[in-house]
């Protein structure tokens, strides 16, 4: 069932029984969902909505509405500054061609992009080239409502929202398998572009779950209630808040005039239909899920075997093992993708930490979402065309013509495009911000090759 057929199911119930918990009985919809459709129709006022959905509405014949989701996003990307001086803004706005003092970007990206796409897009968009390591991780805040600091309430949304702390960085740095030869450019540009395919395990909300079971029952007895008292793992009280690069963006932010869920309406939306819903088990998803994944790793280890009967003349065995692959890697992939939960985004603000001993970060947050309301038509060639281009913004404003075809250029396209950049690129290795506006001080001659690098695209 399409999201447009169940806003219409949603509506008719309701207008035949005028109880949103009759409609939620009815049609077996999250009560959030029935809430955000009734408010942006008006059949409910604004304090009963209780989530805020960010909801978009086009009219039909019969005059009901029909859900349609944002095709596009406008993300604005701004550089922590907090702390630095007022000397120090004049710099950058004397020498780092910044018009007030901060150094930011505006970039569109499609409507599935990920976490892990806006790495590359950030690395790209800053002039930065992803020689350390980074992670994501959502307002405090955001954080706090809904893990309520305790650590049974993030056990169930890990997984989820969170990945497990551990130190398999082989495995959540998967994809930058590139030689320092590579033209950057085109190693991120390839990274960013839809469509996007997972490369990670510890991406899985089952594998998580899997490396927590095994934490709490390695360390019987020494798991406190509170998450700040977690022991066993150094590095836990820091990395317990990374978020999972598969998520997309708009799996965990949410624009600023939206009222995120608390814990409570979390759970009762995602969090108990996972673990207590009529779909599964979570103990008997585990131990399919242990089973698939050995199966997987026992044929990745054989290769080395195959590889030494290759080596000695033998090449038949490489069909035989290319099918067990196959077979194998199928049956783990269509698991874990069955087994994903659902998300709802919770957070004003996401951070992104980069170079942790630079210590750059970078505040990413919604600026504005985009519809397609565009007119098509298919050609005699049976390929889709537009006959008549219209975007709209989050206001249901139609967009100028040159920002539609950067949007419409998002949408087909897969991939981020820079509409807006305010101060140079930035240095690797530099000091952070500090370093950076210390070096803008003593180096006149620097700051005329430091360009402002664009995504394909400044308007």
């Amino acid at each position: 069932m399409t999201l447009r057929q169940c806003a219409n199911i949603i509506i008719e119930d309701y207008i035949k029984t005028r109880s949103i918990d009759e409609t939620v009985k009815n049609t077996d919809m999250p009560k959030g969902m029935v809430q955000g459709i009734l408010w942006n129709k008006g059949f409910i006022d604004d304090e009963s909505n209780d989530l805020g959905v960010d909801i978009h509405l086009a009219k039909k014949k019969d005059d009901f509405f029909i859900l349609e989701g944002p095709e596009a996003f406008c993300l604005h990307l701004d550089v922590d500054t907090d702390g630095i001086s007022d000397s120090d803004r004049k710099i950058l706005m004397e020498k780092g061609k910044s018009n007030d003092g901060t150094i930011s970007r505006d970039i569109t990206i499609p409507s599935h992009f990920t976490l892990h796409q806006l790495n590359y897009a950030i690395q790209a968009a800053f002039g930065w080239k992803n020689s350390h390591m980074h992670n994501f991780t959502m307002d405090e805040d955001a954080f706090e409502r809904i893990t309520q600091s305790k650590f049974k309430k993030w056990s169930e949304l890990c997984g989820v929202y969170f990945r497990f702390p551990d130190e398999d960085d082989e495995d959540l740095y998967w994809d930058d398998d590139y030689g320092e030869s590579d033209d950057l450019k085109k190693v991120f540009a390839s990274r960013y572009i839809g469509p996007y395919v997972y490369g990670a395990m510890g991406d899985y909300y089952l594998e998580n779950q899997q490396k927590l079971v095994n934490f709490i029952k390695e360390r019987e007895g020494e798991v406190e209630e509170e998450l700040d008292g977690i022991r066993g793992i150094e590095s836990f009280e820091e990395s317990h808040k990374n978020l999972i690069e598969s998520l997309k963006v708009s799996d965990v932010l949410v624009p600023k005039d939206r009222r995120k869920p608390t814990f409570e309406e979390l759970e009762s939306n995602l969090v108990q239909p996972i673990l207590h819903g009529p779909k599964t088990d979570l103990n008997d998803d585990l131990e399919k899920y242990e089973a698939v994944k050995k199966n997987l790793m026992d044929v990745l280890k054989s290769r080395e075997k195959i590889d030494e009967l290759i080596s000695q003349g033998i090449f038949d065995v490489v069909t035989t093992w290319n099918q067990q692959m196959d077979e194998a890697s199928h049956a783990y992939q269509e698991f874990v993708d069955n087994s994903e939960p659902p998300r709802m985004p919770v957070a004003d603000l996401l951070r992104y930490e980069y170079d942790f001993g630079d210590g750059w970060a970078v505040k990413v947050t919604f600026a504005d979402c985009y519809y397609d309301d565009s007119k098509y038509e298919i050609n005699d060639k049976g390929i889709r065309e537009t006959t008549k281009l219209v975007i709209h913004n989050s206001s249901n404003e139609v967009v100028d013509d040159k920002m539609a075809d950067v949007i419409k250029n998002t949408i087909n396209n897969l991939k981020p495009y820079c509409i807006e950049a305010n101060g140079v690129n930035l240095i690797d290795d530099i000091g952070g911000i500090v370093g950076f506006i210390e070096m803008l001080k003593n180096d006149n001659e620097t700051t005329d090759n430091l360009e402002i690098d664009d995504l394909n695209s400044i308007l």
